[in-house]
């Protein structure tokens, strides 16, 4: 099962897609977040976040921000950066 996931940054969208997992470091240690996750929100601290999607993976190099499951199982992450390795 997969959900949607968008990641945005003061600057504007940084990713949008559907996916099987994102991993994160939150305010209260590292977690991930797969489909039919329970609704939440939480801070989270620079870092990365781990795309998983067809048993490939992106990562991104995020800032602090906010995560939020939405109640329609859709993955929200606010950050003040996020950059892939790459970029």
């Amino acid at each position: 099962m997969s959900f949607q996931l968008l990641v945005i940054t003061p600057q504007g969208k940084v990713y949008e897609d559907t996916v099987d997992s994102v991993a994160a470091i939150g305010i209260d240690g590292g977690f991930e977040v797969y489909s039919n996750h329970a609704a939440f929100l939480t801070g989270l601290k620079e870092g990365v976040l781990k795309i998983r999607k067809n048993a490939r993976e992106e990562i991104f190099k995020t800032a602090s921000g906010i995560l939020e499951v939405k109640p329609d199982h859709q993955v929200l992450v606010l950050v003040d950066s996020a950059q892939a390795p790459s970029s």
